[in-house]
């Protein structure tokens, strides 16, 4: 019981440090646009121009603000937190059910006296007179 409250702990404290060390890279990180080709990058498109006799098909792109995405972080990193804060008591109740740490039982010695020897069957009283 107690090794499994260790362990427990252990991985609750690791688990948490990951989702600590989440929220700042999340929302001061720079999202991976996987832009590449013809000298590209996350914030310049250079777009190649095909002519062709009967037109191509016409592209579209949509595109939001850096914003949006921080504006997302920030709202999942508030939400992370009111969550962790409702998880921790119902964690608290059932990591404390039963109690935190167990003392260890010790097993009795066994009485190998002689004087105290109650296995013997009660002798019956002389009532000669």
């Amino acid at each position: 019981y107690n090794l499994m409250q260790l362990g427990i702990g252990l991985y609750t404290f690791t688990i948490l440090m990951i989702l600590l060390s989440a929220i700042p890279f999340s929302l001061l990180a720079e999202p991976n646009m996987h832009v590449t080709g013809q000298g590209s990058s996350d914030y310049t498109y250079n777009w190649y121009l095909d002519h062709h006799a009967n037109g191509l098909p016409q592209l579209g792109v949509f595109h939001v603000s850096l914003w949006v995405y921080r504006i997302a972080m920030l709202a999942w990193s508030i939400w992370l937190v009111f969550a962790l804060i409702r998880w921790a008591k119902w964690f608290w109740l059932s990591f404390s059910d039963g109690g935190l740490w167990q003392a260890a039982v010790r097993k009795p010695k066994p009485n190998t006296g002689s004087a105290h020897n109650t296995s013997q069957a009660p002798q019956a009283e002389n009532t000669d007179t």
